[in-house]
């Protein structure tokens, strides 16, 4: 009697895999321009009035521990939750939303800064933002690869995958998060002051 073999399905390339989170990221980034043009004018200057006195306070205020755990939490909360749906066949769908949503979450807040402050908003943006996506970006789409096709292996396969979570990435990860965090919270005063002096 000869048994036959099963085959496990053969899952998406490593690059197509990346490909698509790119393309997700992409889609929510265009999705945010006409999204930020449905607001009104008073939302807006409210905006750019908060965003001016929140600067001005970020100027000079010395980082207390509360502010540093709420920067660390920003750095860590999307990777980690990324990190979780990949544990699961769901995040075959979850991690590309996700990665929409950040697309989105990044070009809705310099769409919003630009529009209610002009060319001074997307300095701002720059600011509070270009730093933090330096460090965060990277090791979200390496989190969000390898959870992706644990989820898509696990969806194809009706069963949880075996093989080993690469702790050495995560690891590397957080620890380029947390120093993330560290260098946000001692330069990004400084820079609000800089273009906060170029403003005045």
């Amino acid at each position: 009697m000869k048994l036959r073999k099963k085959h496990a399905r053969p899952s998406a390339p490593p690059d197509m895999r990346l490909l698509t989170l790119c393309i997700c990221f992409l889609i929510g980034m265009l999705a945010a321009w006409p999204v930020h043009r449905r607001i009104g004018s008073e939302a807006l200057a409210q905006l750019g009035a908060y965003v001016q006195s929140y600067a001005q306070l970020a100027e000079g205020r010395v980082q207390q521990p509360a502010s540093v755990l709420s920067t660390a939490a920003a750095y860590l909360r999307c990777p980690l939750l990324v990190f979780l749906c990949g544990l699961s066949a769901a995040g075959a769908v979850l991690i590309p939303a996700l990665c929409m949503v950040q697309g989105f979450c990044l070009s809705f807040s310099v769409c919003c800064f630009a529009a209610s402050l002009g060319h001074q908003g997307v300095l701002l943006a720059l600011a509070a933002l270009g730093l933090r996506c330096l460090f965060l970006l990277p090791c979200m789409l390496c989190i969000s690869q390898d959870g992706f096709s644990r989820a898509c292996q696990t969806l194809t396969q009706k069963r949880p995958v075996k093989s080993g979570i690469p702790w050495r990435m995560l690891l590397f990860c957080v620890f380029v998060l947390l120093t993330g965090t560290v260098v946000e919270c001692a330069i990004v005063p400084k820079f609000f002051a800089l273009i906060l002096a170029r403003l005045s």
